[in-house]
């Protein structure tokens, strides 16, 4: 048998109670163009038809691999996923993400052909409508910003690559992180000295598409990003400043914006404020 020239992958897809998405994300990953991959499901112990559906799979495609993580955190399942990755790359994205069929291929390329650590992508949305839209602008002006303050902010595995053996030099994700695990990925990485490359691939992503669903998601940000900065306390220059002239110029921009009547009013004032109640609530509990 002729051996592939294709470095091996494993895609690691964590899922907890992903019975509405799973099946899409993973007819997706199994239409790919690249072949010399397979794919790690690792159950968050689900309570819904999650298993059912990934037992499904490999009963239909020996490239699908199921394990189980009982400890209900995001970080523990991409470790758990990681360790047992047998890939030379490990390719990450999320139960509720759709991939196109050049995504490995695409977002290999870096690390093969200019021997990067890591690759970050992008993603869109499934559903249109203005909370959606306004979350894939900011997202994209967030990475932008982040490629050029150098400040932490730029890796989503819900579009990410790196090497396997890198990922394991640094320790995998924090197994303790229920939510922010890229974040403090990052920060390790950087620690290390290990660039992010970028590369403009996207997945379609179910983005939180109304109010409360993005203040939900803001607020769990702000409060685990808290917890991140104490456990990094040590490299203070690498997160995003947060002061009294912050908040008083948010305030501001807010005000004027609601004053004129502006277009962002609705999602500054959502994103914003659901940010800093919860760094304020993740700054009491410590």
């Amino acid at each position: 048998m002729k051996k592939s020239k294709e470095p091996p992958v494993s895609i690691l897809i964590p899922v907890y109670n992903g019975e509405k998405t799973l099946k899409q994300c993973l007819d997706s990953v199994l239409k790919q163009t690249y072949k010399n991959y397979e794919v790690i499901v690792v159950d968050d112990n689900s309570t819904d038809r999650t298993k059912e559906i990934i037992e499904d799979f490999q009963k239909r495609n020996n490239r699908v691999r199921y394990l189980f993580e009982s400890k209900q955190t995001r970080g523990a399942a991409r470790l758990k996923g990681g360790k047992n990755a047998k890939g030379e790359i490990v390719l990450m994205t999320d139960s509720d993400c759709i991939v196109p069929e050049n995504w490995i291929r695409e977002m290999i390329e870096p690390i093969i052909k200019k021997n990067q650590a890591s690759v970050q992508g992008l993603k869109k949305p499934v559903i249109i409508n203005y909370w959606t839209k306004k979350i894939q602008e900011e997202e994209e002006k967030l990475i932008n910003l982040r490629i050029k303050d150098k400040k932490i902010g730029l890796l989503d595995t819900a579009n990410f690559a790196l090497k396997k053996e890198i990922f394991k030099e640094i320790g995998y994700t924090n197994p303790d992180m229920v939510y922010g695990e890229d974040t403090e990925l990052e920060i390790r990485l950087r620690a290390k000295g290990y660039f992010i490359d970028f590369k403009k691939i996207y997945v379609s992503h179910y983005h939180p598409d109304t109010a409360l669903k993005v203040f939900k998601k803001l607020f769990k940000k702000g409060a685990w990003n808290q917890k991140i900065k104490r456990m990094h306390a040590f490299q203070k220059d690498i997160f995003m400043k947060q002061d009294i002239i912050n908040h008083f110029t948010y305030l501001c921009g807010i005000f004027l914006e609601l004053l004129t009547m502006h277009k962002n009013f609705r999602y500054d004032s959502v994103t914003g404020l659901g940010w800093r109640v919860g760094s304020f609530y993740g700054w009491i509990k410590k």
